[in-house]
């Protein structure tokens, strides 16, 4: 059973850097863009990663409910109850609002004509910043959780 646990924590540890590792960087990739061809082939990247991401996380709970599964004293420590329910916080907030507002920039790219990126995209791009950055807290937040387990 050791090796089970020892194998599911490397899954765990993976996913979570699969998971995390878009999401702290998607915004530095779209803002590097400097016109519209830029901001669409960042997009594009940005969806590839965000793909790779969704596997992540999608592997972050499972693995952890069988890792509390396989120990179930993980149940009684505040540090693993406040890492699920942030976690399930997260994925809600992240679906809900940022990827909602999210798809409403990919959109208003795609149906622009001109070479120079549209003010309304900038506009909803810093409307949308200290949701995205909330949201990385909350990644972070569970970050250290898992890693100093308080």
């Amino acid at each position: 059973m050791n090796q089970i646990y020892t194998l599911l924590v490397g899954i765990h540890i993976f996913a979570a850097i699969l998971g995390a590792g878009p999401l702290l960087l998607s915004n530095v990739i779209l803002k590097s863009a400097k016109d519209l061809s830029e901001l669409k082939y960042a997009h594009q990247g940005v969806e590839k990663l965000n793909k790779a991401a969704t596997i992540g996380w999608i592997t972050l709970l499972p693995t952890g409910l069988l890792m509390g599964w396989i120990n179930p004293s993980l149940f009684r420590m505040l540090w693993f109850d406040t890492s699920i329910a942030l976690f399930v916080v997260f994925s809600l907030y992240s679906e809900v609002v940022i990827g909602s507002k999210m798809k409403t920039l990919h959109e208003l790219i795609k149906t622009c004509e001109s070479e120079e990126i549209p003010q309304q995209y900038k506009t909803l791009s810093s409307k949308l910043t200290p949701y995205d950055w909330f949201g990385k807290l909350l990644v972070v937040a569970i970050i250290l959780l898992m890693v100093f387990k308080p």
